[in-house]
């Protein structure tokens, strides 16, 4: 119908608009581990102005998706939203880098069943592998989850694992989740089938004076950044990765 092909001409608009403002995130995001911190706070400034309008266009979009029944539009409002989200997510990224740089990011730990909190963090991941054809198998082995973490740290470092495994994954792959206690510490691992990483992308991956351009595998690309940030939450928790 001519409202129908509309919507779809209103979303292709909206896509490309989304698309562009992702390239230029991806940009920032692999110029500003190469910054000064001067130059940090000038890019992350110019980041936050991203926030407003994303979140501009998730709201209507989620509100949009109660209200329509038209599988293509529904399809096609998803593919609006996780990119929004994504965008969303690097924007959040980049404003934890200047925290860590800066000094400013606080950790508060309480003790809580991390078991718990990491499952239910998990079970809409596997809806989103599966998507891909992708299985999230979870092996647990913790008879004393009750540890004391900063959730909220936690929640990033296991989101970016989680979505980085599934980024990078085949599709009809497996992914599998691990959580053991050994010698009294909780040990996490998310092992994908990837391409995985080069050394010397290894090397360089975890530092935040040195980056690499590409790696991974499906055409997809990523600067480390989020790895960056995951490393620096997992040794203010008291751990390592």
């Amino acid at each position: 119908t001519e409202e129908l092909s509309r919507q779809n001409q209103m979303l292709k608009q909206q896509n490309e608009k989304i698309t562009r403002q992702k390239a230029q995130l991806t940009k920032i995001t692999r110029k500003i581990q190469e910054l000064t911190l001067d130059k940090i706070a000038f890019f992350t400034n110019i980041t936050h102005e991203f926030r407003t309008p994303i979140t501009l266009i998730i709201g209507p979009i989620e509100r949009a998706l109660k209200l329509s029944y038209n599988p293509q539009v529904i399809e096609q409002l998803h593919f609006v939203e996780r990119n929004s989200k994504y965008l969303l997510s690097l924007v959040n990224q980049l404003m934890d880098f200047r925290k860590v740089e800066s000094g400013k990011l606080e950790i508060v730990k309480t003790k809580n069943n991390f078991l718990k909190f990491a499952n239910e963090l998990i079970v809409p991941f596997e809806v989103f592998a599966k998507e891909r054809g992708i299985t999230l198998k979870r092996y647990y082995r913790m008879p004393l989850p009750e540890i004391s973490y900063d959730e909220e740290a936690m929640h990033k470092v296991l989101t970016n694992l989680l979505s980085n495994a599934i980024k990078f994954s085949k599709e009809n792959s497996e992914i599998l989740v691990k959580m053991e206690e050994v010698n009294g510490m909780a040990v996490v691992s998310v092992q994908d089938h990837g391409c995985g990483i080069s050394e010397e992308g290894q090397k360089k991956l975890l530092h935040a004076d040195t980056h690499f351009s590409t790696f991974g595998t499906n055409n997809k690309e990523g600067s480390g950044l989020g790895l960056l940030l995951c490393k620096d939450f997992v040794v203010k928790n008291g751990g390592k990765l």
